[in-house]
């Protein structure tokens, strides 16, 4: 159960220090939308990650926080 955590861990602690990376270059990118909006058709289309927006990079990380938020709230609740 432990390893797990760890995984978990580790994936959060990466997308914070990508998502804060991008908010150190552009101090304004959380504060630009009320709403962020997530364009998956952006993201396909792509060839490369580095023609994707940062506003949809950054709120494509939000999103895969907030999925694993559920398993480190799990796993910091179990007695194990």
């Amino acid at each position: 159960m432990q390893d797990i955590k760890l995984k978990y861990s580790r994936a959060v602690l990466l997308l914070t220090e990508f998502i804060e990376s991008f908010v150190e270059q552009n101090p304004d990118l959380l504060q630009q939308q009320s709403d962020m909006f997530l364009d998956i058709d952006n993201i396909k289309e792509a060839e490369d990650m580095h023609d994707v927006q940062d506003e949809t990079v950054v709120a494509l990380c939000l999103v895969l926080l907030k999925q694993l938020q559920p398993y480190i709230t799990d796993l910091s609740d179990s007695k194990h």
